[in-house]
């Protein structure tokens, strides 16, 4: 199925490092399209988009984007295109706004298929205590809050110092 979309510089830029990143696995090019059916498949594990839209990535390339870029005609299969028309309501839902563009979606999946194959351009951890932090907020009470949020302060400044932050 071909699909027309229009994209942001940043989506595009997300488009080509993946692309790059799937070539470098296969041994061989691949189109835009197929990134995004990959893209999509390796999306699968995210259950918190409102976590992969706050993520941020930096990218380790610079990309000679040209304007034609932002309107790719994409080859996709049937299935990723149900995905992607499922998604556009889940992730409207999940940041609270009434609705999102199939751009965006599209950026969000190339977003957290990059997360998911360990790409993040630098090691950020910043996003995943504040998420655990006001689980255990709302989970314990009293001093067992006191001794599990200081836990996971420990814990958030042993892995800084690991990864050397």
């Amino acid at each position: 199925m071909s699909y027309q979309v229009r994209l942001s510089y940043e989506t595009v830029e997300f488009l080509e490092e993946l692309k790059k990143m799937y070539e470098e696995i296969e041994h061989k090019p691949i189109v835009k399209g197929e990134v995004l059916n990959r893209a999509y498949y390796d999306s699968q594990w995210v259950e918190s988009w409102q976590d992969i839209y706050i993520r941020k990535i930096k990218l380790n390339g610079k990309y000679d984007i040209k304007e034609n870029s932002l309107r790719p005609r994409l080859q996709i299969t049937v299935d990723v295109e149900q995905g992607i028309k499922k998604l556009k309501l889940e992730i409207a839902e999940q940041l609270g706004l009434r609705s999102v563009t199939i751009g965006v979606v599209i950026r969000l999946i190339l977003k957290a298929a990059l997360i998911k194959n360990n790409f993040s351009g630098e090691n950020d951890i910043s996003y995943i205590f504040p998420k655990y932090k006001k689980e255990v907020e709302k989970e314990f009470q009293g001093e067992q809050k006191e001794k599990v949020l200081q836990l996971l302060k420990k814990m958030e400044i042993e892995i800084n110092k690991v990864l050397g932050k």
